[in-house]
């Protein structure tokens, strides 16, 4: 995700003194500003959220204070944690605080956002026509504007949180200034094409709505998988030991006068680690499928799939 992080749009959110001097705070107001800062230019969202929360509910700050934490959190959660629940809530007590406040015309245009990215396209669509923004887009970050579509400029923060979201690998793709031309390029004709299928109303479309719901089921099941090997998938040198001399035979290679030759374990000890997770994986695999149809009491019927005699 994007660590490099403006730290003058933070200084901006704190326009006003902490009134109370923030005594329920042990290292008190701005050491936990910057604190909570620090953790954010560095990457730890998370951990960053906690700490900027704790000054919330600690700090004893004046409403408008808070109402721009609650912001800054928001676009935290939004732009690069990719939680648009919490972003959404934060940006709904931004609203709440300061129903009227400087912040009003962004918190509204990534409520829209928000509600988009949660699949609630109706409710996204009653927020624009009541604050009169359709079509346009939140600018995600004020800095060094690289691009303009129509009334809303693409700055060069936001390119940059966007690469960030790709894997790895293409990220490097995009790694020096000169190569990040192609990628404003590709973003901003994805933007118009995405801009120009809304307003074909493509999102109410019954097969991308359908294949949107596998795709999202799909993701579901990914996550939940990914979760529960996380969770159970413990190696220790031992395990890798033992699976080494149980599948030596697969350790073989040839010489060059083509002589079979056994590797060591710790010449094959990479191969190992992957063939050892993978069957681990498996198994956990199977485990929880087990689990889940026990809890469920499911019956498969599978004389039905049987040649009739």
């Amino acid at each position: 995700m994007f660590k490099k992080i403006l730290y003058a749009l933070v200084g901006s959110f704190f326009l006003v003194s902490c009134s109370g001097g923030g005594a329920g705070l042990s290292i008190g107001v701005e050491k936990q500003k910057e604190l909570a800062n620090e953790l954010k230019g560095k990457g730890l969202y998370p951990q960053a959220v906690a700490e900027f929360k704790k000054l919330q509910e600690k700090g004893n700050l004046s409403k408008k204070e808070d109402a721009n934490i609650s912001y800054l959190v928001g676009k935290i959660y939004m732009e690069n944690m990719n939680d648009y629940q919490n972003a959404l809530a934060e940006f709904v007590r931004v609203k709440v605080l300061l129903p009227e406040g400087d912040l009003s015309k962004e918190v509204n245009t990534r409520t829209i956002e928000c509600l988009e990215r949660l699949g609630k396209p109706l409710d996204a669509q009653r927020e624009m026509e009541k604050y009169s923004t359709m079509n346009k887009k939140p600018e995600l970050s004020k800095g060094t504007v690289v691009a303009k579509i129509r009334n809303r400029n693409v700055t060069k923060e936001e390119m940059d949180i966007e690469i960030r979201k790709l894997p790895a690998y293409v990220q490097e793709m995009y790694k020096d200034d000169s190569k990040k031309v192609d990628f404003l390029r590709q973003y901003i004709a994805t933007e118009l094409m995405y801009d120009s299928a809304k307003r074909k109303n493509f999102e109410n479309d019954k097969e991308i709505v359908e294949k949107a719901f596998q795709a999202k089921r799909s993701f579901m099941v990914q996550k939940l998988l990914e979760e529960e090997i996380r969770g159970k998938l413990n190696v220790s040198a031992g395990d890798l030991k033992n699976y080494y001399e149980a599948h030596k035979k697969d350790y073989v290679e040839k010489d060059k006068d083509k002589k079979e030759k056994q590797k060591t374990f710790e010449e094959s000890l990479e191969s190992v680690k992957q063939a050892y997770a993978m069957e681990k994986q498996q198994e956990i695999y199977q485990q929880l499928i087990n689990q889940l149809l026990k809890a469920e009491k499911v019956t498969i019927y599978e004389d039905v799939f049987k040649p009739a005699k």
